[in-house]
């Protein structure tokens, strides 16, 4: 048999990826809960716009979802109190795009220095929401009057994030609708590509997992392990995909690096005032915790 065809980790390949994954896993656990915006802060005041779906709750949502993703990660890899980790060719791969959708989502929401971006975006998600459960209600609906209820629901929903897009003066001309494609959100959160730097950018990690979960074939066996398992006959042998540990580790490392620049984005809207100057803590109260 060929071995020249076989592509394995080497056991310094898998002790680097599993280290790694070591690391990874112990940066999601010590993730803690976000702290309500402070009175009089960024995210306290762009609540008032965002009324229907507060924005900060709405970063508290996807940030959830975010790590709900990673923690099932690494409870099906890492078995045996640690002794023992495990992996699959394909079935990880749909946890690792749902952590840095959510994660990129989260980011894009408030990543705008721009109050009128981050008001508008919110609402657009808000909108997709609405809209998705309209969706769902024409496919389940048990009666034209129920479905009729809906349509007068979502309406009046719709009406409602106008309203709350209109009380800031830069989007009253600005029609409202969904938010832009998963492409263009991780585009925006993902810094610009330079030339010989090998890191992967969120964007990048979103594009080889949906490979994996869509059944790319050509990308699926370039970013795989391969082993042959016959021999060569009449020009055909068989292949048998394996887990890439390295793979695996740094897409997940890549997730919690998003979820940590997210945290530090989202501290500094929650705790500072629009001129930027920080909010004493010994003075406010806080608003809520969001869902």
């Amino acid at each position: 048999m060929p071995e020249s065809l076989d592509r394995q980790e080497s056991e310094e390949e898998m002790r680097v990826a599993l280290e790694l994954l070591h690391r990874t896993q112990l940066r999601t656990n010590s993730f803690g809960p976000l702290e309500p915006p402070r009175r009089g802060s960024v995210l306290d005041q762009e609540r008032r716009h965002t009324a229907y779906m507060p924005i900060d709750g709405m970063v508290v949502a996807h940030r959830a979802r975010a790590l709900d993703n990673l923690n099932v990660l690494f409870t099906a890899m890492v078995q045996e109190s640690g002794t023992k980790v495990v992996a699959w060719p394909f079935a990880l791969y749909p946890l690792i795009r749902a952590s840095i959708e959510s994660a990129a989502t989260a980011m894009w929401l408030i990543k705008s220095e721009r109050k009128a971006d981050r008001v508008l975006r919110c609402l657009q998600l808000a909108f997709r929401s609405v809209s998705d459960a309209r969706s769902l209600s024409h496919a389940i609906a048990s009666s034209p009057g129920a479905l009729l209820e809906q349509e007068e629901r979502h309406a009046r929903t719709v009406e409602r994030l106008t309203e709350l897009k209109n009380t800031v003066g830069q989007l009253k001309q600005v029609s409202l609708g969904n938010p832009p494609k998963y492409t263009n959100i991780l585009t925006k959160v993902s810094p610009p590509r330079q030339a010989g730097k090998k890191d992967l950018s969120p964007l990048l990690i979103w594009k080889i997992a949906s490979s994996f979960v869509h059944g790319s074939e050509h990308v699926m066996r370039a970013l795989s392990d391969v082993r042959q398992v016959t021999e060569f006959e009449d020009g055909l042998a068989s292949f048998e995909l394996t887990p890439s540990f390295r793979m695996l580790a740094v897409s997940a490392s890549a997730c919690v690096d998003l979820l940590t620049d997210l945290d530090t984005r989202y501290e500094i809207l929650a705790t500072r005032d629009h001129a930027r100057r920080l909010i004493d803590a010994t003075l406010t109260d806080g608003v809520g915790e969001g869902p």
